[in-house]
């Protein structure tokens, strides 16, 4: 269970209890007017209300999951036994309010009418007895220091030291709230010998009672504020900073100057007094990134910033690193807010519940955050930073590398601008020279530095303390002065691009121990290519003929995967590479081989840097392959030059297919070697590239991802059949999942179509874990395609091999049949359908109900019961017309499909019978399976459970109709 959830759950138990034993045990008064029942009813409804909202804790799944700690297990066990009677006494006064009765004075006697006395008697002890285990058992949970409220509260400071959370205050009050817990009870009244039975009820409802509630209130807080930021961060958000090229020592340091190379400089000035945006710009590759990265990370930058906010004042600094290579978050807006939000709101706690609002307040996690959010978000920033009193914060964001964003340059210039008008919010950002962004941010010379002007000197110094200082160049200058004529020439010819002077210098190194003479070294920087595309083009054609395939399936494989490919995939890039039959696994992934076969493959395009994320968790993948620069990915993704890097590939040649494969071989030899899990960046890989293959409707060798799944299951991070195929589930590999249904024994007993259908409608496998959702957008293909795979729909909802109890109170219908549970659930009761107004929908409700409608029609067109009764006065037919009453032809639709399942299922297809007469079938006899045309290649266009129908299966439609 999560933090506190154990002593929440506790404290609602002890709220319910009392409730109910006030409720029948000493009756509660129904005021009478002088009419009769009208008023009655009201009372009635309102105590069943009450005791609704009382028993919802018992029903949330979260609450309900399964612990090895046998006290927390007990308060779930007491909150299942609740929620039983809870249910009792609902139906009870549900059916008093329908039934039209005498008048009573109070519940308790409206009960009598209903139920026996000795029923209530036993509901009332069993009621009691809930209550002094869970007094007692709470007492010493409080007394323990070894219990699971102690590791609770220590699970909350584990988890704010992970995150680097500023929510000091907070924990402190959890803490206090637990030690006043634990000084009452060592007051001298509750140690007499009749502490345990006379003293508990009256303490415990005074005071225990409360204190929990306080408790696992503060303790949420604390929760939430870490899922919050659990929710904004992702993975490498800070990795393109730090895979930036640190400053060479000594450079850079003018930017902290008031004049240089004969221009005033005005950096130190915005900071400690300026406002708006500071623009630092440059031509490709003069080093913006690393100035950048000098700036944010320097203390002098802090220390002028502080003089701007005030010595009373908070101050808050956050940065991004565009990097238009990487995935998706790491070049977008949604990349940029997500990160400043996570450091503002890390650094400042206590605005969350006022800048996330519903997301907060529901304690949204697993809805993906959307652009229109986080702007909303960051407005109400921007309201905070408005603040007049003295303890306003200002914040100052670094933003690098705006021409790396993956939309449009406008887009991002506006959204920069938008931002810097915010009072108390000011930006320093990087970019080429884009007329987008000279005209955004270049029209005020005291916010706008260009650095290509500035670093001629640190070129030099960098030049002669790299080159200058070499054994070999100094040997030959105390021989030569003339050698002294290369510096400057390279000096001269950088024209302020420092990646340029790197190349260079980098392979005049490579010649000094051949004692060039000084025109040879000065013909070596001539010859050089004076532009970094014609130096990329030059060492894409020296690369050897025979590794051209190798080097263009690793290129075109890196700018297909929108991320960092692990550098051991270098190995298994080739279909007919070595294998790990030929060598051990660790000599094939060694990391200087594999180094060295990169630089050969691909020259200096290509380089390796090391991912922060993956060092410690699966160490086979913290070195990464990436571009050398910005410039050469540009470069690479030129029409011309992808033209020809597909011409050294063997046709047809899909960069997505090729990353899948590569990773399924790499998986492959592993042999228990390589640890290995869900979250393996291999695994992640192979698995988005199936996702990806499935999305574009393209066919792939399915045995690749079960032989995945094998490999996951064997290792020993625990991964089971189960957590696979609901991670295939969610990713939407409708393909692999028809292929692997069609042998219910594949993944052991009770994992068939019909369990995963619970799953993909009710995002629970009753197994007592938290799930994250299948995308509604890949639910209906995935229903299809299950339900293609003889999933049933009027099956149990609640599978009687899985113990959990939680399934028994997530649903509320657990008897009933999935089907029921899901039209349960979508219309929650007779209420909310008729009082449904079209007219007042959003239009995030609009489509959410079009996707509902859909949904159900795939389910009825399968064989669900479209007359199946869902309790004594609703049935499943009612509350669809009901509830979709605003989308009349679909429930047209809903009857039309549900006669042709019903004729259909009069009829037997089968080839023996049909010469016979006509034969009724099953529930799910007569539903149709699918064909697979090539056993492992499936393609989600040629299977049954893909967009078109098969044939046949047409023919047959069109009979019954």
């Amino acid at each position: 269970m999560d933090p506190l959830s154990a002593v929440g759950l506790a404290s609602n138990i002890l709220q319910f209890v009392e409730f109910s034993v006030k409720l029948i045990g000493k009756g509660v008064e129904i005021y009478s007017s002088a009419d009769g029942a009208t008023v009655q009813h009201a009372d009635l409804r309102a105590s069943l209300d009450n005791l609704r909202d009382l028993a919802a804790p018992f029903r949330q799944r979260n609450n309900l999951r399964l612990s090895r700690d046998p006290d927390e297990m007990r308060i779930v066990q007491t909150a299942v036994a609740c929620n039983e009677i809870a249910h009792g006494l609902e139906n009870a006064l549900d059916d008093l309010i329908a039934t039209p009765h005498s008048r009573t004075s109070s519940v308790l006697k409206a009960l009598q009418s209903v139920w026996e006395q000795g029923k209530i008697d036993d509901m009332v002890r069993r009621l009691e007895s809930y209550r002094s285990d869970l007094q007692l058992l709470m007492m010493n949970a409080v007394l323990n220091r070894q219990s699971f409220l102690q590791r609770s509260i220590d699970t909350l400071k584990s988890n704010n030291d992970e995150l680097g959370i500023k929510s000091d205050v907070m924990l402190a009050r959890v803490q206090d709230l637990k030690d006043e817990l634990r000084d009452i009870l060592h007051t001298p009244q509750h140690h007499g010998p009749g502490f345990e039975t006379t003293s508990l009820p009256g303490f415990t409802d005074n005071i225990l009672r409360d204190k929990l509630g306080e408790l696992y209130a503060e303790g949420q807080d604390i929760a939430k504020t870490a899922d919050m930021l659990r929710s904004l961060r992702f993975h490498r958000m800070t990795l393109r900073r730090h895979n930036v090229a640190e400053r060479h020592v000594t450079t850079l340091e003018w930017v902290y100057e008031k004049h240089h190379a004969g221009q005033r400089l005005h950096l130190r000035e915005w900071l400690e007094r300026g406002k708006g945006v500071y623009w630092v710009t440059g031509n490709a590759g003069s080093g913006k990134s690393t100035l950048m990265k000098f700036i944010y990370l320097d203390s002098r930058t802090k220390r002028c910033l502080q003089t701007w906010a005030g010595q009373r004042q908070n101050l808050v600094m956050a940065d991004f690193f565009f990097w238009k290579p990487g995935a998706e978050l790491e070049r977008s807006q949604s990349g940029l807010l997500r990160s400043l939000l996570y450091e503002v709101l890390r650094q400042m706690p206590a605005i969350m519940p006022r800048v996330l609002g519903p997301r907060w307040d529901e304690w949204i996690m697993d809805q993906p955050w959307t652009l229109s959010e986080l702007q909303e978000a960051f407005r109400l920033v921007g309201e905070q930073s408005r603040s007049s009193s003295q303890s306003a914060t200002k914040f100052c964001f670094f933003v690098d590398g705006l021409d790396e964003y993956m939309g449009q340059s406008h887009e991002i210039a506006q959204a920069v601008q938008e931002l810097g008008e915010t009072p108390n919010i000011k930006l320093c950002v990087s970019s080429r020279p884009w007329n987008t962004f000279e005209a955004a941010f270049g029209h005020d010379t005291r916010a706008l530095l260009r650095v290509h002007e500035h670093n001629r000197e640190d070129i030099r110094r960098y030049v002669h303390e790299i080159l200058g200082q070499h054994r070999s160049f100094q040997q030959l200058v105390a021989e030569n002065h003339g050698y002294q004529r290369v510096l400057h020439k390279i000096v001269d010819k950088a024209k302020g691009v420092f990646l340029w002077v790197f190349l260079v210098v980098r392979n005049l190194k490579e010649s000094l121990p051949n004692e060039d003479t000084v025109n040879m070294l000065e013909r070596i920087v001539d010859d050089f290519p004076s532009e970094l595309e014609d130096y990329f083009e030059r060492m894409l054609d020296t690369i050897l003929p025979r590794y051209h395939e190798a080097s263009s399936r690793i290129l075109l494989d890196v700018m297909e995967s929108g991320d960092l490919l692990p550098l051991v995939l270098l190995a298994h890039v080739l279909p007919d590479g070595e294998g790990a039959t030929s060598m051990s696994i660790n000599h094939l992934h060694s990391s200087r081989k594999l180094r060295a076969r990169l630089k050969a493959y691909c020259g200096d395009l290509m380089t390796v840097v090391e991912d922060l994320g993956y060092t410690k968790k699966f160490e086979d993948c913290h070195e990464r392959i990436d571009f050398l620069h910005r410039t050469v990915n540009d470069y690479l993704h030129s029409p011309a030059v992808k033209s020809k890097l597909q011409s050294r590939v063997p046709q047809p040649f899909n960069p997505t297919e090729s990353l899948l494969q590569t990773a399924g071989r790499y998986l492959g030899v592993s042999d228990g070697s390589i640890e290995v899990g869900l979250s393996h960046p291999v695994v992640e890989i192979l698995i988005s590239q199936a996702a990806k293959l499935e999305d574009l409707e393209s066919a792939y060798d399915v045995y690749i991802v079960d032989e995945v799944r094998k490999c996951v299951v064997n290792s020993s991070h625990g991964t089971s059949n189960r957590d696979f195929i609901k991670l295939a589930l969610r990713r939407g590999l409708y393909s692999y999942v028809r292929e692997r249904f069609k042998d219910t024994s594949t993944f052991g007993y009770g994992l068939d179509a019909t369990w995963a259908l619970r799953y993909v409608l009710f995002e629970i496998d009753f197994h007592g874990q938290q799930q994250a959702m299948v995308p509604d957008e890949k639910k209906p293909r995935m229903l299809r395609a299950l339900l293609e795979r003889g999933a049933d729909p009027n099956d149990a909802a609640v599978d009687a091999r899985a113990s959990d109890i939680s399934a028994l109170q997530f649903l509320s219908k657990p008897n009933g049949s999935i089907w029921v549970n899901y039209v349960d659930l979508l219309v929650p009761d007779e209420i909310l359908a008729t009082q449904y107004k079209p007219d007042k929908t959003s239009k995030r409700e609009s489509s959410s109900r079009v996707l509902e409608a859909e949904m159900c029609g795939i389910l009825i067109e399968h064989g669900a019961e479209y007359d199946a009764v869902i309790s004594r006065r609703r049935k499943v037919k009612d509350e669809l017309q009901a509830y979709f009453a605003s989308m009349p032809r679909e429930v047209e639709r809903f009857e039309l499909l549900a006669r042709r399942w019903r004729r259909r299922g009069m009829v037997s297809w089968t080839g023996e019978q049909a010469a016979s007469s006509p034969q009724l079938l099953r529930p799910g006899a007569g539903r149709p399976q699918s064909h697979s045309p090539e056993p492992g290649r499936l393609s989600p266009n040629t299977d049954g459970g893909g967009r078109r129908r098969d044939k046949m299966r047409d023919k047959l439609k069109s009979w019954l109709m």
